[in-house]
């Protein structure tokens, strides 16, 4: 009887503690967390470390948005420009055991300016204003299997207003583009201004691109760490809404490029 009540016990813990971060990624603040566990003493449900940083605790509900992309089933492929053979599609070609599921963005070859957009545009302007004091954060991870100063290109990630352009100027996010000072190196934007992160993006799993918005700043971050300052006023953001998730691959000459997404964590303080 005892083995079973302390089992039970531990079951208990462990359904308690579940739903607390986003699937072991985005925002870990969210309900908090587990701490570590005392060495062989399992009493509460260990997860594994968020790449964004915490949203006070204390400062909720959320609404809460996780996609590994099994399906694409929630995501509206849409255009940039005219392209010829774009495309946003479900692919087994980047996969592997830590990265299950994946989105292919194609941009085609219609030439420079033009390509794929797609995301979570079926629910518009879920962020109600990008100026708005709302607290939320959202975190993804990508593949561009050729950087832009090899083949030219363009690649953003973020939530846009209007995301059939290139580059956005009614997004808060980050740009990826061989027309940048700097072509291999990720850069945060928001509206009209850019900031070169000075981190370089890679030809594999090691972009995660992060934005946590902590009600008075806009914060950016590329592998768990913040870039491009300290932070920027959430009234220096475009006063528009915006979409919660898009990502876009762009051509900038007669050659197609392409862009892998692993997963989104999408996280929104609300009020019920």
């Amino acid at each position: 009887m005892k083995t079973i009540t302390v089992l039970f016990a531990l079951a208990l813990s462990c359904v308690c503690a579940l739903g607390q971060g986003i699937g072991g990624y985005g925002v870990p603040g969210v309900g908090g967390i587990a701490a570590t566990n005392v060495a062989n003493v399992f009493t509460a449900l260990q997860m594994a470390k968020g790449f964004a940083p915490v949203i006070a605790q204390s400062s909720g509900p959320f609404s809460v948005y996780f996609n590994d992309f099994y399906s694409a089933a929630d995501n509206v492929a849409n255009s940039v420009g005219s392209p010829t053979g774009n495309s946003c599609v479900l692919s087994n070609a980047g996969i592997d055991a830590n990265h299950p599921g994946n989105l292919l963005l194609t941009s085609g070859t219609g030439g420079t300016g033009t390509g794929a957009d797609c995301g979570l545009q079926s629910v518009s302007a879920v962020i109600n204003n990008l100026q708005s004091t709302t607290l939320w954060g959202i975190e993804t991870e990508v593949k561009v299997p050729v950087l832009p100063g090899t083949t030219v290109g363009a690649y953003q990630f973020g939530m846009p207003g209007s995301p059939n352009a290139n580059p956005w100027t009614t997004a808060i996010g980050f740009n990826l583009s061989s027309a940048n000072g700097v072509a291999n190196d990720w850069y945060c934007r928001y509206g009209s201004t850019q900031t070169d992160t000075t981190v370089a993006a890679s030809t594999g799993w090691t972009n995660r691109l992060a934005m946590v918005n902590d009600g008075t700043n806009v914060h950016w971050y590329v592998n768990g760490t913040q870039v491009c300052g300290t932070g920027v006023a959430v009234t220096s953001m475009p006063n528009t809404g915006a979409y919660p998730d898009t990502w876009a691959s762009v051509a900038m000459s007669g050659s197609s490029v392409q862009m892998y997404v692993d997963y989104v964590a999408f996280v929104r303080q609300v009020t019920r």
